[in-house]
């Protein structure tokens, strides 16, 4: 069984990647598919294409298309094109009106964040702000009908803290209290009104933003250690080591019985997705 740690679902589609390779998950079965990377670490699935990241060619892209073959998919790869950063890639996020404006972000494993503004096919350094380079995750904001930059808020994980950019990873700040690795964080759907996120921890636990995102303290509630975390419109769920947890409101956390430990969560219409050394499966 593959070790799954990104997942990427759209409308008709729900693609999967980890060290074993990039997979179609179909009738609950993974598909291999062919890819150009050596050390591949994540996916994210745009209207039109794929891109892949990791190592050697921090972002690949493919163009999707309905009946694609084994063939078209070996030879359709192209190598996007980036700025002075050799390292490997380790997160992708698309700007939730990436169809529009062409907005991606890429975190990588010692190189800061990378900006595209063509959908990946190209990608620009955009540390301005950022002092640790080792990006663990991404996480936007919800749209909202506010005025520019207030309606690009994102945040960026990393080994030593939370950072915040108002203007869509032109630039960063550090989020106040919040030092130590973080593995993930997800964005209240209602962020601009009720200015909730949460962010999970290597070993610390939860830690809380009820301020859009300035400052997280420690929420004391749920395990102390968080490696996957997805907010659904049923509610939040994550993962520690053993076992997965739910909470209605992203405060109180109860265990799910029965429950297998994820590395990755995603949430699309087509439902909730978890993957991790199990493969992927449907919550």
């Amino acid at each position: 069984m593959s070790v799954i740690l990104s997942i990427s679902a759209t409308r008709d589609q729900v693609w999967a990647a980890g060290p074993g390779g990039l997979f179609l998950f179909r009738d609950g079965q993974l598909e291999p598919v062919p890819q150009p990377q050596e050390q591949l670490t994540c996916c994210l699935a745009l209207p039109d294409r794929l891109l892949v990241g990791g190592a050697p060619h921090g972002v690949a892209y493919h163009p999707v298309q309905e009946g694609d073959s084994d063939a078209s998919w070996a030879e359709g790869w192209q190598a996007a094109w980036v700025d002075q950063v050799p390292e490997p890639v380790l997160c992708l996020a698309a700007s939730p009106d990436v169809a529009e404006s062409g907005v991606v972000l890429a975190g990588t494993d010692g190189g800061g964040v990378l900006r595209s503004t063509d959908g990946g096919r190209s990608w620009r350094v955009s540390n301005f702000g950022l002092e640790n380079l080792t990006v663990l995750n991404l996480a936007w904001a919800p749209l909202t009908p506010s005025s520019w930059p207030g309606r690009e808020v994102v945040f960026a994980v990393t080994e030593d803290g939370i950072y915040r950019s108002p203007g869509g990873g032109r630039g960063w700040k550090r989020c106040l209290a919040a030092r130590g690795v973080f593995l993930s964080l997800a964005v209240s759907p209602d962020f601009h009104d009720t200015g909730l996120a949460l962010a999970g921890s290597e070993d610390r636990g939860l830690f809380i933003s009820q301020d859009f995102g300035h400052s997280f303290v420690p929420l004391n509630q749920g395990p102390r250690q968080v490696n996957a975390l997805v907010v659904t419109p049923a509610g939040w769920l994550l993962s520690d080591e053993e076992q997965l947890w739910g909470s209605g409101d992203g405060i109180h956390w109860e265990p799910i019985p029965d429950s297998r430990p994820a590395l990755t969560l995603a949430w699309s219409e087509q439902g909730l997705f978890a993957g991790g050394e199990e493969g992927v499966w449907q919550v």
